[in-house]
């Protein structure tokens, strides 16, 4: 074997993998793109709004979930009037048709949202709410000033007894949750 065929034989070998590099990159960037545009009409989604309230009073930074199971729901977070709008994802608003599970869960962060805990509930000096102790013995927090606290109680998160049937009929679901823990369906 001469010397120029050694160096054909490299330059051969050479732009093969150039060749199945350049291939393999574009393969990876295209796989890598993303979803795409998902095809939302096959999940008929019905768009859902409605109020959150604790014993009247509208409720803010309170996360509302529609679940079909634990890891599978849809959401909507409570504006300072404790109305909200459910999400899909964090692009397509709607809920899909079917029993659902409602939870009451806080949102990390602003908002003053959350479920209550007996140390943050009870008022202090000066405050304008009152405080309540629910039928488990937790102490929650009230505004009396129809600002809305965004205190929910525990037992609307922690084992969720609401349940409401999602249909392309039904457009509003309203809660006023009572702090007994006593509410098992929306208005």
């Amino acid at each position: 074997m001469e010397k120029g065929d050694d160096q054909m034989s490299f330059r051969v070998l050479f732009e093969g993998v150039r060749f199945a590099s350049i291939v393999g990159l574009g393969v990876m960037l295209v796989g890598c793109s993303g979803p795409g545009d998902a095809d939302y009409a096959k999940l008929n989604l019905v768009d859902i709004t409605g109020t959150v309230m604790v014993d009247g009073v509208p409720v803010e930074g309170v996360e509302v979930r529609f679940e079909d199971n634990p890891f599978q729901y849809s959401f909507g977070v409570t504006d300072s009037s404790g109305t909200y709008k459910m999400m899909l994802n964090n692009r397509k608003s709607g809920v899909t048709p079917g029993s659902k599970k409602v939870r009451f869960v806080p949102k990390s962060g602003g908002g003053g949202g959350g479920v209550s805990d007996a140390a943050s509930a009870i008022p202090q000096e000066g405050d304008d709410g009152e405080a309540r102790e629910t039928a488990e013995g937790e102490v929650i927090e009230i505004a009396k000033d129809g600002a809305g606290s965004g205190k929910v109680p525990a037992c609307y998160n922690s084992d969720p007894k609401i349940s409401v049937e999602v249909s392309k009929t039904t457009k509003k679901f309203d809660f006023d949750l009572k702090s007994d823990c006593s509410t098992s369906a929306p208005k």
